[in-house]
């Protein structure tokens, strides 16, 4: 295969819209085979609704779906009305029984109430905060749309859920437990992890074309910055950020009544991984490892991820110092990742999409 063809093949993120405060958004394509067209879009009609959509488009080319939806969505009232409009407006596959497929969502920003709709064989996924996701076809009632049986209701998102859309097939429990796995984190890390099962699912390898996927998590008018249940932070410039990281502890223990001696370790925690990440890390000479760090409050503990861009280095599989040799005889190195292990109730590593996470899990007191 050429490098032209394997670049064509890997998935294209987006996140559009970032500009807003009250959600984040992260669209995704995964290239298949042959030249059945899926595609996705998110777009605001007005300063409190945002639509989004997923789908097949049959014959139409990608900007032909993607203006006869929003014209659609400008003019109706409810995603069943889009819905029936695209259908009527798309042509459907001549060579074949597929015809036009779509998922509709109508988010009210100022409430989180979401009305939906979808006609696909891929069910969409509701998450709940902090990562628990589900069909949408359990808070589902049956409607018809342009003479064919589809999926409608409506359901209120609150702060730190979402949703997630594909034209992949997404239903099953393997990605479910990856999104609960990382959900609480980053959403273009939560959109890698689905990417990864999507990549070995039957399903998507039997698959024509490209495979839509399209991420989104609510946070309201108070905006993502309010919600203290989850801190997000970016360190790009080595070292020297480090104090960022012990600020966004601070403020996280503040917030949620940590003691002094459990902020105290995951401050420490924090600090080695990421030291480690931007000393040890460099894939070569001159170049900076990129580290993320989320804090979450969840069920009475505090979650850490830490994602990085360097080496692989999995802290788990890391030798445990010989405490009982002298300090002359002692190996050099192991003992702050040590410390990191003994400290915290849970630690789990993985790669993401070629980079390294780490999730650490410490009770709360």
């Amino acid at each position: 295969m050429s490098r032209e063809e394997q670049m064509s093949t890997l998935p294209q993120k987006s996140s559009p819209l970032n500009n807003r405060r009250e959600f984040e958004l992260c669209l995704a394509t995964k290239s298949c085979r042959g030249t059945t067209r899926d595609f996705h879009d998110a777009f605001l009609l007005n300063q409190d609704t945002l639509c989004f959509a997923v789908g097949n488009v049959g014959k139409s080319t990608r900007p032909e779906a993607e203006a006869s939806l929003r014209t659609a969505a400008a003019d109706a009232a409810t995603p069943c009305e889009v819905l029936q409009r695209v259908k009527c407006e798309l042509p459907r596959e001549a060579a074949s029984a597929e015809s036009v497929t779509l998922s509709v969502g109508m988010l009210d920003l100022e409430t989180g109430q979401l009305s939906y709709v979808d006609d696909s064989e891929a069910p969409s996924l509701l998450i709940r905060h902090p990562g628990a996701a589900e069909p949408f076809t359990q808070v589902r009632c049956t409607a018809t749309s342009g003479g064919a049986d589809c999926l409608n209701g409506t359901v209120r998102l609150g702060s730190g859920d979402g949703v997630l859309l594909s034209t992949g097939g997404i239903a099953e429990e393997r990605f479910q437990n990856a999104i609960a796995r990382h959900w609480p984190g980053r959403l273009e890390t939560v959109v890698d992890a689905v990417l990864n099962e999507l990549q070995d699912s039957p399903t998507v390898a039997a698959m024509e074309g490209t495979a839509a996927l399209l991420a989104l998590r609510f946070y309201g008018h108070a905006g993502k910055e309010a919600d203290c249940r989850r801190i997000e932070l970016l360190l790009e410039g080595g070292l020297q950020e480090l104090a960022k990281a012990h600020e966004a502890c601070e403020r996280f223990a503040e917030h949620h009544g940590l003691d002094k001696s459990t902020s105290t370790k995951i401050t420490l925690a924090i600090e080695e991984l990421a030291t480690n990440a931007a000393t040890h890390g460099r894939q070569k000479a001159a170049s900076e490892v990129r580290i993320t760090v989320s804090l979450v409050h969840d069920a009475g503990s505090a979650i850490v991820t830490i994602e990085d861009t360097g080496r692989p280095f999995d802290p788990t599989q890391v030798p445990a110092p010989d405490l009982t040799a002298s300090l002359e005889d002692r190996a050099i190195g192991g003992l702050g990742v040590y410390l990191v292990l003994k400290a915290m109730d849970d630690v789990v590593y993985e790669v993401v999409r070629g980079r390294n996470v780490v999730r650490l899990r410490k009770q709360i007191r």
